[in-house]
């Protein structure tokens, strides 16, 4: 069931949304991240972010943040790289599947030469199988298989790169 939302650019006050959604995403273990993120800590790097570059956008329902969709830079100290991007996108567990996840990423798509990028990718645990069926959805393709980097609570995951070129 797709649910119609309206598309966001995240303001510091959208904050402890944006880390309730991620803590989920966590908990769930649907990334590489094992520890939850504090609010405070995220914040302060919030306010320094280039969100022009950098942009988190937010989907909302009835002034309700439901997910959001963020761009990265991919080794910044590179400038080669500097139109390669990552994206990262989280939804809030009672969303999910609900296409939320497509909206979003088709939004970022759209505003790419807004944010400046030829070529978008993700890094993913290898079981993030709704992630990967989103990436694909959207012509992204394997651009890198890690075998077994990632401990998971002492499992150890492969990690997969999906990518794709705009250019």
């Amino acid at each position: 069931m797709l649910e119609i939302i309206s598309i966001r650019l995240a303001s510091i006050h959208d904050t402890p949304s944006i880390v309730d959604i991620y803590n989920q995403g966590i908990r769930n273990r649907n990334n590489a991240i094992l520890d939850e993120i504090e609010l405070d800590r995220y914040t302060e790097e919030f306010s320094t972010r280039d969100l022009v570059e950098f942009p988190i956008y937010l989907a909302i329902k009835n002034d309700s943040i439901l997910g959001w969709i963020s761009i990265s830079p991919y080794r910044a100290n590179r400038r080669a790289y500097s139109k390669s991007k990552e994206v990262s996108f989280y939804i809030d567990n009672q969303y999910v599947g609900k296409g939320i996840g497509s909206q979003l990423l088709q939004y970022v798509i759209n505003s790419r030469t807004d944010i400046m990028f030829d070529s978008l990718f993700a890094i993913l645990i290898a079981n993030n199988q709704p992630s990967i069926s989103l990436l694909k959805k959207f012509g992204f393709s394997l651009w890198g298989y890690m075998p077994k980097v990632l401990d998971m609570d002492g499992s150890r995951n492969d990690a997969l790169i999906y990518g794709k070129n705009f250019v």
